[in-house]
């Protein structure tokens, strides 16, 4: 340590050097963004969509309608088991994307599906 230092030099210096990296929310948000080949995203048009999308759903809603782009369709138990959320919280989140256009449902009670807007 540099005896001329001032204190408040000495305990700036010792917090940069042993303070781990905060996440903040744009890195958790970048984090959560998908991969190339979680997605299905490989071309750059696609990969444009998935930005797209991201920008204007929130985390939940963009992992469900991923999961149903994968799979195809899903039942609100198969995305809220898949997520890790209650039916009643994943119901939520596809009425919202049923709202915005991103996705259907087809069927009612224990057969509704959902599937990705034609």
């Amino acid at each position: 340590m540099d005896a001329s230092a001032s204190p408040a030099q000495t305990s700036a210096s010792a917090q940069n050097t042993s303070a781990s990296p905060v996440q903040t929310s744009a890195s958790v948000a970048y984090d959560s963004k998908p991969h190339k080949e979680q997605s299905g995203y490989g071309d750059d048009a696609h990969k444009q969509e998935a930005n797209n999308l991201y920008g204007i759903l929130r985390s939940n809603e963009f992992a469900a309608y991923e999961y149903i782009k994968g799979e195809g369709e899903a039942s609100s138990a198969q995305i809220a088991k898949k997520l890790g959320l209650t039916t009643r919280a994943t119901r939520n989140i596809l009425h919202k994307l049923m709202e915005k256009g991103l996705v259907e449902a087809e069927g009612y009670g224990s057969t509704r599906r959902y599937a990705i807007t034609k």
